[in-house]
């Protein structure tokens, strides 16, 4: 498995379809602030305008493009950026939603409405990843961009089209297909954009990105800065300082943030021994697994473990 799935595997996705839209101009809905998720747009006709946070810079939206606010910020989609925004709750109440089928809202002269299809991504909530950080405040891509990645223009149709009915296994479907939307998203922005200084484009590199998939396919084996410059062919310095350039952050410090991520899962959902999970992400003695654990996480592993117990059973 590549490093990109193994990321997103421990990332928990799910998605949530909230409603296709039919807004008449004027219009304008204020999306609230909502951590642990991105929220997502796709217009399938007309056109309209999005501004993430206060004082960001509105970006027009075309028919057949699509965007995700990553990281659930509070924003802005309007048919105008002078349009006074209404919060989506008071939108929501105004036009008597009755939460499901078309939502529909703003002039009801609907002559060149809008439409859109909306919802959210919710991620783990115990997980934390530079890859998912290092997104940017906006992710768009184009209809002109999706044109040359065919497989990422047909899930948008197909989930186009199963908004608009009321088929059997509906909803499956859409939350399949959103998912599976975000994940072809990724692949889309990596390919057509010039990343910036990230783990993305650290994982893109050729030689830590070799480093890198031999870590993630063996997390427990012993590692070294050593030992991950020999898998990339490198120098240990030229490595150390090519994957803290490219990442943000130092290679050691990825591998035991990555190992508390997978001992953080495995104590959730695992009835394994605290010394089996501490031997399966590179430690030789409970006591050392424990301090770096509650160093990462502010929490023992067994009292990790057992807030996780409590947790569960609340929700059934």
């Amino acid at each position: 498995m590549d490093v990109i799935s193994k990321i997103l595997d421990s990332l928990k996705l799910s998605s949530s379809f909230y409603f296709d839209t039919e807004f008449g101009s004027p219009w304008s809905v204020q999306v609230p602030d909502y951590q642990q998720v991105a929220r997502f747009h796709y217009v399938t006709r007309g056109s309209c305008w999005v501004r993430v946070g206060e004082h960001g810079t509105p970006v027009q939206l075309h028919s057949n493009d699509f965007v995700l606010i990553p990281h659930g910020s509070m924003h802005v989609i309007c048919n105008a950026p002078d349009t006074p925004a209404v919060a989506l709750d008071d939108a929501l109440a105004a036009s008597a939603y009755p939460g499901q089928g078309t939502w529909v809202y703003g002039n009801p002269d609907r002559t060149n409405p809008t439409n859109l299809i909306c919802g959210h991504f919710q991620f783990n909530e115990n997980f934390q990843h530079p890859l998912i950080r290092q997104l940017p405040e906006l992710l768009l891509v184009r209809e002109s961009q999706a044109l040359d990645f065919s497989w990422f223009t047909s899930a948008l149709k197909l989930l186009t089209v199963e908004t608009q009915g009321n088929n059997l296994g509906q909803a499956a479907i859409i939350r399949h297909l959103t998912e599976i939307v975000f994940i072809l998203l990724i692949r889309v922005w990596a390919k057509s954009s010039e990343l910036p200084e990230g783990f993305l484009r650290a994982i893109r590199d050729r030689r830590i990105g070799l480093s890198l998939t031999a870590f993630h396919n063996r997390p427990g084996d012993k590692w070294s800065v050593a030992k991950l410059a020999d898998c990339a062919g490198m120098s240990r310095t030229a490595y150390a300082e090519r994957f803290k350039t490219l990442s943000g952050i130092s290679p050691m410090r990825y591998v035991t943030d990555w190992r508390m991520q997978c001992a953080g899962q495995l104590l959730r959902e695992s009835r394994l021994s605290m010394e089996l999970i501490a031997e399966q992400v590179g430690y030789q003695s409970v006591p050392a697994f424990a301090r770096i654990f509650k160093l990462q996480k502010g929490i023992g592993p067994g009292a990790y473990r057992r807030a996780g117990q409590f947790q569960q059973s609340d929700r059934n």
